[in-house]
């Protein structure tokens, strides 16, 4: 039923991206509307940032972009478990940790923090 699970299928490669907390507006928007009816590039300001080892494209703001084949599939019942290969990791050398990054867990976003 959800778009990005079709085209997961049907590509066979997807991008982790890792947004910041400054982004926590844009990634609401990504996570509650359906790329089949919202074009997310246009409704967030985000960018397309060209893949090294995929066709699919990355988001040129978010400080990490993980490029990744998918290696196995699982289905959970409700839901498809996508077990990537990780190909190639962006990671903006500009970025330290500050901003924090977002996590996502039970309804929730949380920034992420190092812990020594």
């Amino acid at each position: 039923q959800r778009y990005s699970h079709s085209l997961i299928q049907e590509t066979q490669e997807f991008v982790i991206n890792i947004p910041t907390e400054q982004q926590l507006e844009a990634v609401k928007i990504c996570g509650t509307r359906s790329g089949r009816d919202t074009n997310k590039w246009v409704k967030t300001g985000l960018t397309p940032d060209d893949s090294n080892a995929i066709k699919t494209p990355g988001i040129a703001e978010c400080p990490v972009s993980i490029e990744c084949v998918v290696n196995q599939t699982v289905e959970l019942g409700t839901h498809t478990l996508f077990i990537g290969e990780v190909l190639q990791v962006r990671k903006d050398e500009m970025w330290k940790g500050l901003p924090s990054p977002l996590g996502y867990m039970n309804g929730k976003y949380y920034k992420l923090v190092e812990v020594y």
